[in-house]
């Protein structure tokens, strides 16, 4: 009999290495399954409640519950047919079509796709016009911002930083807010980095402009804090901080200062302290956006190089090399990157080549999304010295940006509602690098007051080889398998 059990025994086992157990077992697969389930349940959603932030793109109820949305952004689910190649890479097989991830080449700093930073937890965003929410569970409010990537800071910085505008709609308390995160989803407020009353009361000490009057004579006086960028600076070890700095006056034109004020500080979470504030290379600016070149940048330009790019008085786009320790331009030449009335600009390069973002003036209203290609780079091709001005305007000088076709297909006038705020870079689950589009909703609620509520979109940026890049709307997509389709 003990011999007959333990042959028994024996079989069973040899059955069980030959054979899926999992699958003569009913019990035992439901109950995989069902963890698996749940597995997948959590980490596609907050992982942490309602404090999640970009995982909060689904409407969010008062009763903290999430529900579908539906609207105006249903217009823009159809895709067009260039997306509709089979996604390999490596021998995995994504689910769904979209661009091929090998024939996609971002310029990226090697730490962008470090093994630290490759996660494969699906993760899943939605973009609406819903206001994200922090950690706290409070609306994020980081409007027009600019984001600082893990380890740019010396090695020492782990954290992603999104610095953006307070709530729009309330001057007296313009300034500046900072956000950390670990992953691009959960977001902690990391209080003012900026705030009004320092800010003016600092502005009323500066001997260096008679703009200042205005505020010396009115200590009920506000200030304009818009569009902050902030970059590491690995000469001084400080994070510099840019942003455009103005006063609202009653007949217009609305700006009348025109400044780009520059703040520094010792660490990523503050606090900055204003430096100065001016007109770079002697010109009225207004949007600003900064661009640093990659440790390990190919195009033979030296390592970290930094580069103001800004509406000039609204009349071009210009860009200007930064001095070595960030805290001015260079020089007073100006490369042109596009004539026209253009704002919002944002830089990103891809395949060898410098992309600009810019969209139309229309004050709150989206407009067009604008794509601009240079192969000069950003310090390159013709430039304005300052004898070759009238009134401060740049003139008699051509653009060295040419206009590409729309990264949005042809029946998108709206940027999907949007204005571009910034380009982040991202890696997929598997380590492959690609671009996440960030805009600001400025219109959400009704009437004039929607400015308050202002929002945010984020998408997949696809830069593919020899094809036009391109921004289509997902109604949800995963930060680690952004081009799979299939995902709801």
């Amino acid at each position: 009999k003990t011999c007959t059990a333990h042959c028994l025994i024996l079989c069973f086992f040899l059955f069980m290495a030959t054979t899926d157990a999992m699958e003569i077992i009913p019990w035992w697969k439901k109950k995989r399954d069902k963890d698996k389930a749940a597995k997948e349940a959590i980490a596609g959603s907050e992982g942490g409640g309602a404090a999640s932030a970009i995982k909060a793109a689904s409407t969010i109820t008062k009763s903290g519950k999430s529900k579908k949305h539906k609207g105006k952004d249903s217009k823009y689910n159809a895709l067009p047919d260039d997306i509709s190649l089979p996604n390999k890479f490596g021998g995995e097989t994504f689910s769904g079509k979209g661009h091929n991830p090998a024939t996609s080449a971002p310029e990226f700093p090697k730490w962008a796709c470090s093994e630290d930073r490759i996660q494969k937890e699906s993760r899943i965003i939605r973009p609406t016009d819903t206001n994200l929410l922090d950690i706290d569970g409070k609306p994020i409010h980081a409007h027009g911002g600019g984001f600082l990537a893990p380890h740019q800071g010396g090695g020492s910085n782990k954290r992603w930083w999104w610095y953006g505008e307070t709530s729009k709609g309330n001057p007296k308390g313009a300034g500046v807010n900072a956000y950390s995160s670990s992953d691009l989803l959960h977001w902690k407020h990391e209080g003012l980095m900026i705030n009004q009353k320092t800010l003016v009361g600092k502005l009323r000490q500066l001997k260096s402009s008679s703009a200042f009057d205005v505020i010396r004579n009115n200590q009920s006086a506000v200030v304009i804090v818009e569009r902050p960028k902030v970059i590491y600076c690995p000469k001084t070890s400080k994070y510099v901080m840019w942003f455009h700095l103005d006063h609202k006056q009653t007949k217009k034109p609305h700006y009348h200062w025109r400044l780009v004020a520059v703040a520094t500080s010792d660490h990523p979470n503050g606090p900055f302290h204003l430096h100065h504030a001016f007109h770079p290379a002697g010109l009225p600016s207004l949007d600003v956006s900064l661009y640093q070149l990659p440790a390990d940048d190919t195009n033979g330009n030296k390592a970290h190089e930094a580069f103001l790019i800004r509406a000039i008085d609204n009349k071009y786009i210009g860009s200007s090399k930064l001095r070595e320790d960030f805290l001015d331009v260079e020089s007073t030449d100006v490369t042109i990157l596009t004539a026209g009335r253009r704002e919002a600009p944002v830089v990103f390069r891809s395949n060898g080549i410098y992309r600009l973002l810019v969209t139309e003036t229309d004050g709150w209203t989206p407009t067009a999304l604008h794509l601009l290609n240079g192969t000069k780079g950003l310090s390159g091709g013709e430039a304005s010295k300052a004898g070759n001005r009238k009134n401060g305007v740049i003139n008699g000088k051509v653009a060295t940006f040419s206009e590409a076709r729309s990264p949005t297909p042809p029946n998108v006038k709206s940027s999907y509602d949007s204005q571009v705020t910034s380009i982040i870079q991202h890696c997929d689950g598997l380590g492959r690098p690609y671009y996440i589009y960030v805009g600001d909703r400025w219109n959400v609620g009704p009437g004039k007051k929607g400015i308050e509520h202002a929002g945010y979109v984020m998408l997949p940026l696809s830069t593919p080889n020899n094809k036009p890049v391109s921004l289509q709307w997902r109604s949800a997509w995963d930060l680690y398998d952004p081009w799979n389709l299939n995902v709801k």
